[in-house]
């Protein structure tokens, strides 16, 4: 079940008119967040909440994640990190400059 952050980050993707696709599951086993078309490249976008964290610094089952997903998988992924989401979410313009940036990344 997504979380609210998760839904939060998929509706503000959705109101950049941005075609997206939540909880897709890949050949590698993985379930990614939300996919999103972003200038004709599909990239998978990561909610990351506290379990993904030893304080800032991704866990060991994340990091072993994104590594399978780019190498086997070729994705393009960017990861939303609570702290930085917990900054921007009250205010939608920011919300949607702080994704625009992170897909541009």
């Amino acid at each position: 079940k997504p979380s609210r952050m998760q839904r939060q980050v998929e509706a503000t993707l959705v109101s950049l008119s941005m075609p997206v696709r939540a909880e897709v599951f890949t050949d590698e086993g993985y379930s990614i967040d939300v996919v999103v078309n972003f200038q004709g490249a599909e990239v998978g976008v990561e909610v990351d909440g506290p379990s993904h964290f030893f304080g800032r610094d991704p866990s060991g089952p994340t990091l072993l994640k994104r590594r399978q997903l780019r190498k086997l998988g070729g994705w393009k992924l960017c990861s939303v990190p609570y702290w930085e989401w917990d900054e921007v979410w009250s205010d939608a313009p920011r919300r949607q400059q702080y994704l625009l940036q992170l897909l541009r990344r």
